[in-house]
């Protein structure tokens, strides 16, 4: 039986779990021919740094996915954080 999947606005304690996903999602892009370039341990505080912005720009931003505990994935969602596109001159979302 699986247990269900809870969403959740982040918190500070979640990040560790959300830059360790992050690097499993990284290491799944093995086929990208770019992957060899990145130094993923050197990359997590900047990834932890990225994410830790958001939540202070837009709190509700950014949600995680809990399940028996565990954080299993996040959502990030932007109303104001990222300004208007310089090309579309418009606002631009990303989930």
């Amino acid at each position: 039986m699986t247990s269900s999947v809870e969403m959740k606005p982040c918190s500070a304690c979640d990040l560790p779990d959300l830059v360790e996903l992050w690097g499993e999602y990284m290491v799944d892009q093995g086929e990208d021919p770019l992957i060899r370039f990145i130094d993923l341990e050197a990359s997590r505080e900047g990834v932890r740094r990225v994410l830790e912005g958001c939540m202070k720009r837009e709190p509700l931003s950014l949600h995680v996915a809990v399940r028996g505990g565990e954080v299993v994935g996040f959502s990030v969602s932007f109303k104001d954080a990222l300004r208007p596109n310089y090309v579309l001159k418009a606002g631009v979302g990303r989930i």
